[in-house]
Order: structure tokens, then sequence, then C-alpha cells
């Protein structure tokens, strides 16, 4: 083989090793783009899915506190309705109460109750009482009241109108502010108001859940 052959062979061997070199060095290279590549998928949807978890755990808490807070309020609208429910049971049972109170305060048993009330009073010495009546109940009864103050208990008594009182009574001593209120409406209220917290009893235990 001569000079020019083995010059030319050796070139072609070295223009196949630079090949060779070439092709594998791009293969590393493509191997390493794509390693980075994949590193970089991965980190980015690593952060997505983190980002998205984030987002579903703060939904989640503004569900669970918007669930809290209509709990909170159903709660409280529950409670307002039970208390607004005893307020007009015990105004309707007041009312009730006066309407009742009001037949047998107006009646010739009234006579009775008031010389009860002023012996009571008479237990402290004699005094001059002063007992204020409906205007109609007065014109019915002025003069029988009068005359049992001083068969009964041997006292003077003086007697007024009132169209406040629908019915029942007023009783003081004369010349004095207080009085004591034996009307149909302070009667029922107090009766009503004694009865109030049995409602309040009957209303929790109808709150109270089944077992």
């Amino acid at each position: 083989m001569n000079d020019q052959a083995i010059r030319t062979s050796n070139l072609d061997r070295l223009v196949e090793h630079i090949k060779s070199e070439g092709i594998e060095q791009a293969h590393r290279e493509a191997a390493l783009i794509l390693a980075q590549a994949e590193e970089e998928r991965s980190r980015i949807l690593d952060e997505a899915q983190k980002q998205a978890d984030a987002l579903i755990e703060a939904s989640a808490q503004k569900v669970l506190k918007a669930e809290q807070a209509m709990t909170q309020r159903l709660k409280m609208a529950g409670r307002d309705l039970v208390l607004s429910l005893e307020e007009e049971l015990v105004k309707r049972l007041q009312s009730f109460l006066a309407l009742k109170l009001a037949e047998p305060l107006n009646t010739a048993d009234l006579k009775d109750f008031i010389l009860a009330l002023a012996q009571g009073f008479s237990g402290q010495g004699p005094l001059n009482l002063e007992v204020t009546l409906p205007p109609e109940v007065l014109t019915r009864f002025e003069t029988s009241l009068i005359e049992a103050f001083k068969s009964s208990l041997a006292q003077d008594i003086k007697l007024k109108g009132d169209p406040k009182i629908g019915a029942g009574l007023l009783i003081c001593e004369q010349g004095s502010d207080f009085f004591f209120d034996f009307s149909a409406n302070r009667l029922a209220q107090w009766l009503a108001g004694h009865a109030g917290p049995r409602l309040k009893e009957l209303f929790e235990q109808g709150e109270e859940p089944s077992p």
C-alpha cells in the first residue's frame, strides 16, 4: 500500500472516529437535556400540586367556616324564635287571665275581697283606707261597700272611680302615694310572670333531641 492510500485510510478512520465521538456527545447532551427537562417537569408538577392542595385546603376552610357560621345563625334564629314564642304565649296568657279575672272582680264578690284586704290592713291599727274602682263598679257597689265597712270594721272608707282601671281595684291609706294594685291587669301580669319560667322549661324540654 502506497503512502497516498495509507493517508486516505487514516483520514477515513479519523473522520469515522470524529463522527462516532460527535454522535456519542450528541447522545450524552440529549440525555442530559432530557434529564433536566424531566427534572423541571417534576418540579413544576410538584409546585402545581402544592398550590392546588393549598387552594383546596383554603376552600375547604372557607366552606367549613361558612357552614359553622350558618349553623350558628340557625341556632340563634331558633333561640330567637323560641324566645318570641315564649313572650307571645306569656302575653296571651296575661290577656286571658285579665279577661277571666275581670268578671269576678266586678261582681258582688268584690265586696268580700275588699273587706278581706281591709282586715289585713286593720291589723296594723286604725287606717283610713281609700279604694279606687272602675266607675261603673263604684256606681253599683258604693252604698253596700260603705255600709259593710261600717258594720264589719267600724271604719269609714273613701271610694273613688278611675276609668283607667278596667277591673279590680287599687287600695291605699288616704293621703299616701303608695298603693296596692289589685287590678285585673296587674294580677294577670303577676300570674303570667309566675307561669313564664314553667313555660320556658317546657320549651327547653321540647328543644332537647330525641334519644
